[in-house]
C-alpha cells in the first residue's frame, strides 16, 4: 500500500460502484493507517476489507470478480499475470505493457484517467459475469503464456 500503487483511486472507486460492491485490499505498506482513515470518513468500513500481508494471497484473488490494480509505475504486474491465470479478469493504467496484456470485453479493461477507474471496474464485472466465463479458465494472452515462451525461446536458440 503505497502511493505509486494509487490504492486510494480503488477506494473511492468502490464509493462509486455503490453499496453492494466491496474491495479486499492485500498488502501492508506505508499507506494503511492513511487508507484506514480515508474509509472510515467515506463511510466505506464496512465494504472494505484491510488483509495485510497474506503470505499465499491467490485464493483471494481466486474467488475476486475483478483484480484492480490502479498503479502508474507498474506495467505488467507478476499479481495481474497470476490474476489472469486464475481466470479474473483485470483493470489496469493504460501504462507500459498492460496495453499488450489487456484485451478490453475479453480480459479486463484498462483506463487512462483516474475518474475512469469506476468505469472500467463496471466494464470487467460484466466480463467476470458472462455465463461462458464462469469456468474460470485462464484469461492469459498466447504471447504470455508459458508454452509460448518456450517455443519462441527454441526458435532464437536453434536459429543460431
Amino acid at each position: 500500500l503505497s502511493r505509486r500503487k494509487q490504492p486510494d483511486l480503488a477506494v473511492q472507486a468502490l464509493g462509486a460502484l455503490g453499496p453492494r460492491a466491496r474491495l479486499d485490499l492485500i498488502g501492508d505498506g506505508p499507506l494503511r493507517g492513511e487508507l484506514e482513515q480515508l474509509v472510515r470518513r467515506s463511510g466505506l468500513d464496512k465494504q472494505i476489507v484491510f488483509h495485510g500481508y497474506l503470505a499465499n494471497p491467490l485464493p483471494w484473488v481466486a474467488k475476486a470478480d475483478v483484480f484492480v490494480l490502479p498503479s502508474f509505475s507498474e506495467g505488467i504486474a507478476r499479481a495481474a499475470l497470476e490474476a489472469l491465470h486464475l481466470g479474473v479478469p483485470c483493470v489496469l493504467r493504460d501504462i507500459d505493457g498492460n496495453r499488450e496484456l489487456i484485451r478490453p470485453g475479453h480480459n479486463g479493461a484498462l483506463f487512462t484517467r483516474n475518474e475512469d477507474l469506476a468505469e472500467a471496474v463496471r466494464a470487467s464485472e460484466a466480463i467476470a459475469l458472462k455465463p461462458v466465463d464462469r469456468s474460470r479458465k485462464s484469461l492469459l494472452p498466447d504471447a504470455f503464456r508459458q508454452k509460448y515462451a518456450v517455443e519462441k525461446y527454441l526458435h532464437l536458440v536453434e536459429s543460431r
